[in-house]
């Protein structure tokens, strides 16, 4: 009925023919842009053309007032949505904690991503008396999450959690959230490797992940393995539970409860044979939500890196105690200070190696999709990585380490090759075809070649130069104390922290060291040590040459003996690390001891330093 011809210089026509009868007007929209214009030689009994039609309504604006995280799905708010109500009976009494610390996410998953939307919740219900009861769905409990707020939540300000300027926004200029792409990632089958194409005890289908049975979609989390049922259970199974948004059924307008899926008893860390390394917490007696798929965006917009939650026991229907939590999420893990170009805010070490190569370097104003600054700016980064990393090993090289290049297999998940316990959810450990001829397990992950991620991360970025040759991330002094016990050149060890974890881990906006540490002036090297020390992993043999194929280091005495290795993410510096015994039986007169100048008790105490 209609033509259309577009013009070199823009411009177009459309050519409606056969009408019944000449219009007195036509009205173009494109976007939010209406124009009305009158028909030539229309008929004589056509009248003023009509008024454009009025403006939309403009959206709600952020609450000034509420910030809270009921959904992770991409939408408009509203009014905030109503919360479960703080109540309980005074007999009975709920703790709960989330066990991942800060959980670092990405805020654009398109290129590439380095974990997914999962936070873990652990809750004990207590029934009160001479003798507490711990609770148990035995018992006719069960333990329920949903968002919640606070009034006096920082972010409400306007200023970010670090305190450094004002928060990031995802509020689009429709009135849109942005919380993730991540979904979409997971429809295109980047986190299927993650978990064996079939359940090796029952032969049932699990991947794709988007499918049945688990069908991750929008609001729904990954799939959680029951590793007690795995790992201590005779004979053992695999099954797996999902934890939902609140909104899940409402985005931006409800908040229902959400039901803990998993009750522990005994808790298994890393005891499979053949990569056995852990323990197993007896006792624990926790409900666990594992896998809530919470990101860093509250519901209008905010970066908040710490939401609240509220956490319930109920029997019966009625409410028995309650508290709220915090659920630490933050998507300031970024490779940005390095990968992007400097019209974008990087400092141009990465993409000068691309320049010079002749590689296009990606700019964030070449992203189209409608997202925000900061996303578009992380898909900059994402591409421009992902580039230099085929630069060094893909099919330009004499001998490519892997066809395609990652840009023609993009969306990346980089653990697929670089192993992480955090992803490692089954607690099985690492697979590849090298082990796995029969993809039993591996579907499509190579680990067993590569170096671990925190390896290959902390490792190389630990020799990395600047654009003047210089190191460029600096070495982290040591504490300078008075005589009372105070650090004297904190501010300077401050500074370096923001040159060194703080230019990829949360970060500057975050500011995620926090707490009795931080209040003591200890920053993250003095118990996690510098990037070269962090690096040195159980897979630092590992290579794809015949002699170190699967050359991990695995003792499983990593706290008794001094050569063996860490495991990234699982053998992690604890208190035992520098305190010893309790107040009245402790090393501290023994030689060698590293001893604070001024004890808890402020008396003074000779101190005997290691080198």
């Amino acid at each position: 009925m209609a033509t259309t011809t577009v013009f070199r210089n823009g411009k177009w026509k459309t050519a409606v023919n056969n009408l019944t009868a000449s219009p007195c007007s036509i009205t173009a929209t494109s976007a939010d842009e209406t124009v009305v214009q009158t028909v030539l030689n229309a008929p004589d009994t056509c009248s003023e053309p009509p008024p454009p039609p009025e403006p939309p309504t403009p959206p709600t604006p952020p609450a000034s007032d509420v910030s809270i995280n009921s959904t992770s799905q991409n939408g408009t708010p509203g009014l905030p949505v109503a919360e479960q109500p703080l109540t309980g009976n005074s007999d009975y009494q709920i703790f709960a904690i989330n066990d991942l610390g800060m959980h670092c996410g990405d805020l654009d998953t398109r290129i590439s991503s380095i974990l997914p939307p999962f936070n873990v919740l652990h809750a004990t219900v207590i029934r009160k008396g001479g003798e507490p009861d711990v609770l148990s769905p035995a018992d006719g409990i069960s333990v329920f999450y949903s968002a919640a707020s606070n009034p006096n939540d920082p972010i409400l300000s306007g200023m970010s959690s670090s305190g450094s300027g004002p928060f990031a926004s995802s509020m689009l200029d429709d009135g849109s959230v942005y919380k993730t792409n991540f979904w979409d990632t997971v429809l295109l089958g980047a986190y299927d490797p993650f978990y064996p194409p079939a359940n090796p005890f029952t032969g049932d289908t699990l991947t794709p992940l988007a499918e049945a049975p688990f069908n991750v979609i929008a609001d729904v989390g990954l799939p959680m393995p029951n590793v007690e049922l795995l790992h201590l259970h005779n004979p053992p199974a695999l099954t797996a539970t999902q934890q939902f948004m609140p909104g899940i059924l409402g985005p931006y307008s409800l908040n229902d409860p959400q039901k803990f899926t998993q009750f522990v008893t005994d808790q298994p860390f890393f005891i499979a044979p053949g990569f056995q390394f852990g323990y197993v917490s007896e006792g624990v007696d926790w409900f666990e939500a594992a896998g809530i798929p919470l990101t860093a965006y509250d519901d209008y917009g905010r970066e908040n890196p710490w939401p609240l939650y509220r956490v319930q026991a109920v029997s019966g229907g009625i409410i028995l105690a309650s508290t709220d939590t915090v659920v630490p999420i933050s998507g300031e893990a970024n490779c940005g200070f390095c990968h992007n170009d400097p019209d974008d805010g990087g400092n141009g070490s990465a993409t000068q190696k691309l320049f010079n190569n002749g590689v296009p370097i990606a700019l964030a104003e070449q992203d189209t999709a409608n997202v925000p600054e900061d996303v578009r700016k992380e898909w900059a980064a994402d591409l421009n990585l992902i580039r230099l990393h085929d630069l060094k090993h893909g099919s330009g090289i004499a001998e490519p380490k892997y066809t395609p290049d990652l840009t023609e297999q993009t969306p990346v998940v980089c653990q697929t090759c670089h192993y992480t316990p955090a992803l490692d959810l089954a607690q099985l450990g690492l697979f590849g075809e090298q082990n796995d001829p029969d993809n039993i397990f591996h579907n499509g992950r190579d680990q067993v070649v590569n170096k671990s991620m925190s390896n290959v991360m902390h490792s190389h970025h630990a020799t990395v130069e600047d654009l003047d040759g210089n190191q460029l991330f600096p070495d982290m002094p040591a504490a300078i104390k008075n005589d009372m016990g105070v650090v004297t050149n904190h501010e300077v060890r401050r500074g370096v922290l923001e040159e060194t974890c703080y230019q990829c881990h949360p970060g500057r906006r975050t500011d995620c060291l926090r707490g009795a540490m931080s209040n003591g002036g200890m920053l993250c090297q003095d118990c996690h040590g510098d990037m070269t020390q962090v690096g040195d992993d159980f897979s630092r043999n590992v290579s794809s040459e015949i002699d170190h194929v699967g050359a991990f280091e695995l003792g499983g005495d990593f706290y008794t003996n001094p050569d063996q290795p860490r495991v990234p993410w699982a053998n992690e510096p604890g208190c035992g690390s520098c305190h010893t015994g309790d107040a009245l039986d402790n090393m501290a007169g023994a030689p060698g001891t590293v001893v604070n100048n001024v004890d808890s008790n402020t008396v003074y105490v000779k101190t005997s330093h290691v080198d």
